[in-house]
């Protein structure tokens, strides 16, 4: 019931409020103060937001649960994700996406590994501060051996932020991101998922490794 309204209908509920509440910011953006229709604007914006609040509440709610386990192509999943971080993020901030085309796919959440890549990119965007670049990579390489066991092949989903250089002192605004609330989500799903999180963060540049077997 519930569980799978957060797993298989919450990921096309949680795309289109991700398209509403982008558009609708957009339009504010370009709306000037004075205007009437800025009025209904916030509503929409308002309105959208408390909806994917409870998409979100859904979502936790399924990942408490069983979520969907089905073969995911986590590219597809960046791909989608694109226009969603593109309206959300600072135009200043480029987006370059370089994804192995030979990347097996995943069991898991479609939903869940979205949740994932925009809570790494939102919170590498909050440690860059102003200008920079984020780079969302795709690889497969070998994971970690344990003991005798030789080691597994992993998929690796990295986003890498780096500041342009000509943004000053933003640099030293490392660890300004969410308060690293958006981190507790991310390594709950991958840690659902079989995988581990890392990170490396110095100033001017951060760097998120989720792994998964």
């Amino acid at each position: 019931g519930m569980g799978r309204l957060g797993g298989g209908g919450g990921h096309d509920f949680n795309n289109l409020m991700g398209a509403v509440m982008g558009f609708a910011a957009l339009l504010l953006e370009t709306t000037p103060e004075g205007d009437p229709r800025r009025e209904p604007l916030g509503h929409i914006l308002g309105a959208t937001e408390q909806a994917s609040k409870l998409a979100g509440a859904l979502l936790a709610f399924s990942r408490e649960s069983r979520f969907e386990r089905v073969p995911v192509t986590l590219n597809r999943v960046i791909e989608d994700s694109y226009s969603l971080l593109r309206s959300g993020l600072d135009p200043s901030v480029s987006i370059e996406l370089a994804l192995d085309p030979a990347l097996p796919p995943l069991l898991g959440d479609a939903l869940l590994f979205q949740q994932m890549i925009v809570n790494l990119a939102l919170e590498a965007k909050g440690l860059l501060g102003g200008s920079g670049t984020l780079r969302l990579v795709t690889r497969v390489e070998a994971g970690r051996a344990s003991g005798a066991e030789p080691a597994q092949r992993a998929v690796c989903f990295e986003v890498l932020a780096k500041l342009s250089r000509d943004s000053g002192p933003a640099s030293a605004r490392a660890g300004a991101g969410s308060e690293g609330h958006g981190l507790t989500a991310v390594e709950d799903i991958v840690r659902a998922h079989g995988g581990y999180l890392q990170s490396t963060i110095e100033p001017g540049s951060a760097r998120f490794q989720a792994m998964f077997p």
